[in-house]
């Protein structure tokens, strides 16, 4: 429409090329007006900044001069262009020569190149044409001329083109079909004196290309296989089954022949020897297939001989092995790497894998077998470790465990290592389910048989102590080393099975457990034979004339036989424990019990005098004392090399300070004047720290304020008269407890309740003053209704309860023989206290137990999982 020449009609016909779009008219010229108004505006516009700008210029001659200043920037401009154009071909006309000189040097210098190369190559193509007409088998003369040749006719590629040169490469590739051919030939002469020439022939073969290599390795690796395959192959005798091991032994001869006359002929990263070793592998695998098949076939049952088929997977993964470690540093393609990874593994024996639970059946009548040998009266007790006189008891590298236990692991890490050659998938969680077996089976038969009886713990006099403590460490230490040797297996086992979803199918946690329980009985049996020792001394405290007692001069008598009988006890133990976290539980044991006697037997002095109570706490700091001793009778824990002995432990002097000082707070109020009355209420917020009149009651009953009854015939009437009592202290307490929260904001707050002082029942202990005979005493049922250490071992319960909880597991005997009359009646004595550990909550104990400055791992090892398992007999 800008253009000079426009013509509307065009685009009226455009518009409107119907007679339908006549009907748009209106809209088309209400548009055109609209657009003509548009047009209109825009010009006005221009002309109104026209005529300011001309207003701004002043008048019209400088407008005509700008005009004219425009046209001669314009002229400068194009007079600029055309003297550079008139510069450049100035200096194009002056540099022409040389371009043409340098162009002429640089096809001079290309023409001298390949002229050059192409005198060369002749000279070499000359050179070696003569070397092959007089048959020369100088193949290092061959290799080098031949190389230079192909070098150098790379060059010419471009150039085939031209007659001659094509000719000259034809030619050159009828030389190398020549030297092929002959290097074949000279093979096929190959004697048990090769020529050295021939390793260039390799090498010249190399020059040609892989195609020629493989060729020649494959032709090798065949004709040394081709007496092999025929004396053995499958349908021929030797073939079968019972003739595999003479099938390996001919190999090995072979490759051992073989060796000398191929490090003269071949080139090392040929590798020959693998190849050939690889090869044959994959032979025997496919006869194998074909002589299994037809021996099933064969068999009317279908099934294979059992002995024959273990015999030739044993004989099939001693070779892989054996190929494994003549191979092992073969491979040099990573001279950094010191370890290489072996190729043969299940490269034959994966055909036996169809086969396995053949194998497995085998596996499980021997070590069936093996079972009985564990139970003849040679091997049942036979023992590894540092027992005997002549060897140091300290000696860290045996251990005090049953030889039966190390062999059974020796026995199953072979049968772990073989059939993980063969799988990685569900026969190795079948190989697991036959070591739980096993594994109960061993606990079952062997281990638990071999704990004595609760009654003859309960009476053993102190020669048949020296025996029978050992005898117990012995069980114990064996069953903490299968219990931490199933984890590694378990872990062992998680890592090579390939399937996440096979191996969360393993199930090892409760044959776990089931040792767990083992460890604990164990340790309750010495628990109960200290208890029993400690009888006598704790009848010598009852003995003691209390009431008459005047003054304090020194520790108590009883507490020199308590010593004397613990130290005895824990001297002997500790020196059959294998380890440290069993001496910190056992003295952790020791300790509460201790603590749990010595508050029953405060509690039949009643009431408790000052002099009385001044005398217990002095007896107490003893006590806390000979606690604080007990794991210095390990010889181990007083060695120099021991940098972290358990005396040294913050969490141990907390436990002992934790157990001591609950009933040291209690003696402190016992022993604290009551009058005047407010005072003494005082001194109890601020020794005990809690505002539960209960037990506030108890104290006042414990020094003898509150007096009890010497018998219970008339129980209404004993109630009726605590509760008189109570009232009468109830109000005075109350008012006190408000008057002490009301006063010094500093004061300590205090706590609801002083949970030892909680657990105090005097009632049950007043009834249990005489302690029943082991024959006598019925079963204890109910709760536990005395916890001192409470704070301290929340998830602890009583030996009763333990022992009902095992009488519902799966174990058998050992359980029946706990459960007697001897058990119930500890049960009966220490039913207030929380010592014995359940059998879930073992390992969460022996955790704490070695938590903070001296932790220990819980699942601590002997030795590293392949020295465990290949422990010597």
């Amino acid at each position: 429409m800008e253009t000079e020449d426009y013509d509307p009609k065009i685009d009226l016909w455009k518009l409107l090329d119907t007679p339908n779009s006549l009907r748009q008219l209106d809209d088309l010229l209400n548009y055109t007006s609209g657009y003509k108004r548009v047009l209109d505006n825009s010009i006005s516009l221009n002309i109104t900044e026209y005529k300011g700008f001309q207003e701004m210029m002043g008048d019209e001659t400088k407008l005509e001069n700008l005009e004219t200043d425009i046209v001669d920037l314009i002229s400068s401009f194009t007079k600029t262009w055309e003297l550079a154009d008139d510069t450049e071909k100035a200096i194009q006309s002056m540099t022409g020569n040389i371009r043409k000189l340098d162009n002429c040097k640089r096809n001079l210098t290309l023409s001298m190149t390949v002229l050059k190369r192409l005198q060369m190559l002749i000279g070499a193509f000359y050179n070696l044409t003569d070397l092959l007409k007089n048959n020369a088998k100088n193949y290092s003369m061959i290799y080098q001329l031949l190389s230079v040749v192909l070098e150098l006719m790379q060059h010419f590629q471009s150039y085939k083109s031209i007659d001659e040169i094509n000719d000259l490469n034809r030619t050159i590739s009828r030389i190398k079909n020549q030297i092929v051919d002959g290097i074949f030939s000279d093979f096929e002469d190959l004697s048990s004196n090769p020529n050295p020439e021939l390793l260039y022939a390799c090498k010249t073969l190399d020059s040609l290309g892989p195609a020629y290599r493989s060729k020649l390795i494959n032709w090798y690796v065949n004709l040394q296989l081709k007496e092999v395959n025929s004396i053995f192959g499958p349908t021929e005798e030797a073939g079968s089954l019972s003739n595999l091991g003479r099938r390996f032994i001919f190999f090995k001869r072979l490759l051992m022949q073989l060796e000398n006359q191929t490090s003269k002929v071949f080139p090392k990263d040929w590798k020959i020897e693998l190849v050939l070793a690889q090869k044959f592998c994959e032979a025997t695998k496919s006869d194998l297939n074909r002589v299994i098949a037809r021996e099933r076939a064969s068999n009317t049952s279908g099934s294979l001989d059992t002995t024959l088929l273990m015999n030739s997977l044993e004989e099939t993964l001693d070779f892989e092995a054996h190929l494994n470690q003549k191979f092992k540093y073969y491979d040099d393609s990573n001279i950094e790497s010191t370890k290489a990874v072996p190729v043969f593994d299940r490269m034959i024996s994966e055909v036996f894998e169809p086969q396995l639970q053949f194998w497995m059946d085998y596996q499980d009548s021997k070590l069936n077998e093996r079972f009985s040998q564990f139970l003849t009266p040679d091997n049942l007790l036979k023992k590894t470790g540092p027992l005997s006189d002549d060897k140091s008891a300290l000696d860290d590298s045996s251990i005090n465990v049953l030889d039966s236990s190390t062999e059974l692991f020796r026995v199953y890490r072979q049968l772990l290592v073989q059939l993980s050659k063969l799988s990685h998938g569900e026969p190795l969680l079948n190989l697991s389910n036959m070591f739980v077996k096993y594994l109960y089976q061993y606990k079952n038969q062997v281990l638990q048989p071999l704990i004595p009886p609760a009654k003859k713990i309960s009476s053993l006099t102190t020669e048949e102590a020296s025996q029978v403590l050992p005898h117990i460490c012995l069980i114990l230490n064996t069953a903490d080393y299968c219990c931490s040797t199933i984890s590694q297996l378990e872990e062992r086992l998680s890592k090579l099975i390939e399937d996440p979803k096979i191996s969360e199918r393993m199930g090892f946690d409760p044959v776990k457990e089931s040792y767990l329980v083992l460890i604990n009985s164990c340790l309750n049996l010495l628990l109960l034979k200290l208890d029993r020792d400690l009888d006598m001394s704790w009848r010598e405290f009852t003995n003691e004339n209390w009431k008459n007692l005047t003054e304090v001069t020194g520790e108590s008598r009883f507490l020199t036989s308590v010593k004397r009988t613990v130290m005895e006890n824990c001297t002997v133990l500790f020196r059959n424990f294998d380890k440290e976290r069993y001496i910190r539980n056992f003295t952790d044991r020791v300790i509460e019990l201790i603590i749990t006697d010595f508050t029953a037997q405060i509690v039949k002095i009643i009431p408790i005098h000052e002099i009385v109570a001044e005398q217990l706490l002095l007896d107490l700091q003893s006590l806390r004392s000979l606690f604080l001793d007990i794991p210095n009778l390990s010889p181990k824990q007083t060695e120099l090399t021991n940098t972290k002995p358990i005396v040294s432990s913050r969490m141990f002097k907390k436990f002992v300070d934790t157990n001591v000082n609950n009933l040291e707070r209690i003696l402190k109020m016992v022993m604290t004047r009551t009058k005047p009355f407010d005072n003494f209420v005082q001194s109890y917020f601020m020794v005990i720290g809690d505002k539960k009149f209960d037990n506030f009651f108890k104290i006042l009953i414990l020094n003898g304020t509150i007096s009890l009854p010497r018998g219970f015939s008339n129980a209404a009437s004993h109630h009726a008269s605590l509760q008189n009592e109570r009232l009468k202290y109830q109000d005075i307490f109350n008012q006190q407890l408000l008057a002490y929260e009301d006063g010094d904001t500093e004061q300590e707050q205090l706590e609801e309740s002083f949970a030892f002082l909680d657990n105090f029942d005097i009632d049950r202990y007043r009834k249990n003053l005489y302690k029943p005979t082991v024959d006598t005493v019925p079963q204890v049922e109910g709760n536990v209704t005395f916890s001192p250490n409470s704070t301290t071992s929340p998830t602890a319960k009583t030996i009763s309860n333990f022992f009902n909880n095992i009488g519902h597991s799966n174990t058998d005997s050992i359980d029946d023989q706990f459960i007697d009359s001897g058990i119930n009646s500890l049960a009966k004595k220490i039913d207030k206290q929380a010592i014995i550990n359940t059998k879930e909550n073992l390992e969460k104990n022996l955790a704490r137990t070695f938590s903070g400055d001296h932790k220990l791992n819980i699942n601590e090892n002997f030795k590293n999982f392949s020295k465990l398992f290949g422990k010597k007999n």
